[in-house]
């Protein structure tokens, strides 16, 4: 072998066995990664500590993935269906049980369990309402008719006390007090928005516009403008990590943009596969997975060195990605 195929074999085997140690096995919140492969109707198990796919359980058209607190019940809702299948855990063979139906599921945007995971919260586009279903049973409990139309993402709150849902043509976000089931306000800002998220303490909300590839960071409570700083066309989600990173989407330019928070200036681009559509972020900060809808691989992201460990294929239009 010449030395310079050896070079390129010595630099695959660095690239492969940097995927296989990121992350460290006892900082991950579970060992397996679900994957909606919506094109090939499948669900694909990733091992995450090997960084191999071990499992595809056929379903139909997967819209969205929730995933209880404890790891044990997957919920899918099903594009365009009244039904949403429920499959049991933990571990790569999942278990189909209960089949939910009702009409409050034809519209599924979005999808949450509660911290306790008693409740399942749904986010309909097309009735502009946040439903609350029962679990285990998945009865609806109650509904609340939101105020702005075409929902399309929610946020959590840490305590599981608010929800914050995101209207993008409105540019609005709506900010819901789970306990009293009622408004606690909106927030309204100047044009069309995409993804929002919080910074790990809640202090900072961070809004993404499109259209003027900006990323916007706001006050969470008085709504002022702290700072901003330029991402890729095409910007459609963002995440915060543990270390106030914002990791951002850029489904056109195919590729995340790679914030500091605290500090703008303090910015990175890095490709990743084609199509990117939801991220999965790592605990502590020191990386991340993007799902890639059109290449139908999952990234591996190393936030630390900033840069792409591999791709996995899992599947044609790989767009949604949970802990289980």
């Amino acid at each position: 072998m010449g030395m310079k195929k050896l070079k390129i074999l010595l630099a695959l085997l660095i690239i492969l066995f940097g995927v296989w140690a990121l992350p460290a096995s006892s900082q991950l919140p579970s060992s397996h990664i679900v994957v909606s492969c919506f094109l090939d109707e499948v669900l694909a198990v990733i091992d995450a500590r090997a960084i191999r796919l071990v499992n595809k359980i056929p379903i139909s058209q997967i819209n969205e993935l929730a995933v209880s607190p404890d790891g044990k019940l997957l919920v899918a809702s099903i594009f365009n269906r009244n039904y949403m299948p429920v499959y049991s855990g933990p571990g790569p063979n999942l278990h189909p049980g209960t089949i939910v139906r009702g009409d409050h599921l034809v519209s599924t945007k979005a999808m949450a369990f509660s911290k306790d995971g008693a409740r399942l919260y749904l986010l309909s586009e097309k009735e502009g309402t946040l439903y609350e279903l029962h679990v285990p049973s998945y009865n609806l409990i109650r509904s609340l008719k939101l105020q702005y139309y075409r929902p399309e993402s929610m946020i959590l709150s840490k305590d599981g006390t608010k929800m914050y849902i995101a209207h993008p043509e409105v540019g609005a976000v709506s900010v819901i007090d789970l306990l009293q089931w009622e408004y606690a306000g909106n927030l309204q800002f100047q044009g069309h928005i995409s993804g929002i998220a919080l910074s790990p303490d809640e202090k900072k909300l961070c809004v993404l516009y499109p259209n003027e590839s900006l990323l916007n960071i706001y006050d969470a409570e008085s709504i002022k403008p702290i700072a901003t700083a330029p991402v890729e066309r095409g910007a459609c989600q963002v995440k915060v990590n543990d270390s106030n990173v914002a990791v951002v989407l850029n489904s056109v330019s195919n590729s995340i943009s790679i914030i500091n928070i605290n500090n703008t200036l303090d910015r990175r681009v890095l490709a990743v596969g084609n199509g990117p559509r939801d991220i999965l972020l790592m605990p502590g900060g020191q990386g991340c997975y993007v799902a890639n809808y059109t290449s139908g691989d999952v990234s591996v992201i190393d936030l630390n060195t900033i840069r792409q460990l591999g791709r996995l294929y899992v599947g044609r239009g790989a767009c949604s990605l949970r802990w289980m």
